[in-house]
């Protein structure tokens, strides 16, 4: 009677394991579907800063104070508008809201703290320089173009990344805002190392005795003694050519080009230079 309630007990946990598992993963995929909809309303807005602005020619290189505050203005409303602010992840929400917040803010007031003192390092000035509108009108869409990568990488588009590689500058704004430039999203843009998904393996348990023991270098110069030596032969053939005789006779008329000579109809020549038959004794029968 315990076997079969202990019985009933396995079966009925494990159902519930398998019902709260398919749960989770409905409820994942759901949320997944639920955060598309949501940053490709983010992505829309984010139109105006597309990294081909910088491409262009006068005004059109950079994104104005005024294309700033109704993007910063058009950001905001999207956070609160059907809670899509919720669906960031906390890496992501950080480097979305130091983007948006660095479109209107002072110089001195750019996040993460010291990027502004990246930037004129980068540009040769002094480090309480004010950058000016179109410094700021590029670091812009810079710091937008980062934000859509990291938006590809919570939806597990890895694509391509941020073009070409990050600057110092961008490279302070993302580590500075908690992001893991070894992602698959990040790890070219950045220039890390490629195989950096290799998982390492760990030896087995009996392995580790064998690795731990200390390495003793063989001797050198000491040839090692071959394990026949001693062991009477098993089988004696004679002393045999080198080269087969038919082998012998076609070499020699390649050699010589006539078929006509007394050596070669006997099959076997007196001799080539180079060659020569093993020197050997006649075995006498006992």
């Amino acid at each position: 009677m315990n076997e079969l309630i202990g019985a009933a007990t396995l079966v009925v946990s494990a159902v519930g394991l398998w019902f709260a598992y398919n749960y989770s993963r409905q409820m994942a995929l759901k949320l997944s579907e639920t955060r598309l909809e949501a940053y490709s309303g983010l992505w829309e807005i984010s139109g105006i800063a597309a990294p081909t602005r910088l491409d262009g020619w006068g005004d059109d290189g950079y994104l104005t104070l005024r294309e700033r505050r109704e993007l910063w203005a058009a950001m905001t409303d999207w956070y609160y508008t059907n809670g899509s602010g919720m669906l960031l992840t906390a890496i992501t929400k950080d480097v979305y809201l130091n983007v948006k917040h660095n479109l209107i803010c002072g110089s001195s007031d750019l996040r993460p703290a010291g990027l502004a003192d990246q930037i004129n390092a980068e540009l040769g000035l002094p480090a309480d320089h004010e950058l000016d509108d179109k410094v700021r009108g590029i670091l812009a869409i810079r710091l937008i173009s980062l934000l859509r990568t990291q938006l590809k990488s919570d939806l597990a588009v890895y694509g391509a990344t941020y073009s070409g590689k990050l600057s110092e500058y961008e490279r302070f704004f993302l580590l500075h805002s908690e992001v893991n430039l070894r992602s698959k999203a990040w790890a070219k843009a950045a220039g890390v190392d490629s195989q950096w998904w290799r998982i390492r393996r760990w030896p087995a348990v009996g392995d580790r005795s064998a690795k731990m023991k200390p390495h003793i270098p063989p001797t050198r110069g000491v040839p090692q003694p071959t394990p026949l030596q001693g062991i009477a032969a098993i089988l004696s053939v004679g002393g045999i050519p080198r080269t087969p005789p038919s082998s012998r006779m076609a070499m020699t008329n390649a050699l010589s080009g006539s078929t006509s000579s007394a050596e070669t109809d006997s099959g076997i020549p007196s001799g080539l230079p180079g060659d020569g038959d093993v020197d050997h004794q006649p075995s006498t029968a006992s």
